[in-house]
């Protein structure tokens, strides 16, 4: 939502991957320092998945979670309303608003 304007008051990353993806995505995390691996969330009866991963500042003992929600069928229409948004550091594919209004209905 930050990339819309809208920051939210929790400070983490949610990323939405095909599932296909997520060994790839968990071992690039990894490297980056999200070494704390949750697992697999399962809502909604399955429809709503999220593996979590979490980065722990050795200087601060802060926190960051990376929440990457899997593609289901369930929400693929979600999927499907994602677009481009310049970001500080180049092109950034997001999720429409409409899209995230979906997800959290």
């Amino acid at each position: 939502m930050a990339v819309y304007a809208f920051p939210r008051a929790t400070l983490d990353i949610d990323i939405l991957i095909e599932p296909q993806t997520l060994e790839k995505a968990k071992s690039i995390a990894k490297r980056l320092g999200f070494s704390f691996d949750a697992g697999l969330m399962k809502f909604s009866g399955g429809a709503v998945q999220i593996h979590r991963l979490t980065k722990v500042s050795s200087e601060s003992n802060d926190t960051l979670v990376l929440d990457m929600l899997l593609l289901t069928p369930e929400i693929k229409e979600v999927w499907k309303t994602k677009q481009t948004l310049t970001w500080d550091q180049g092109d950034l594919p997001v999720v429409s608003p409409k899209g995230l209004i979906n997800l959290i209905v």
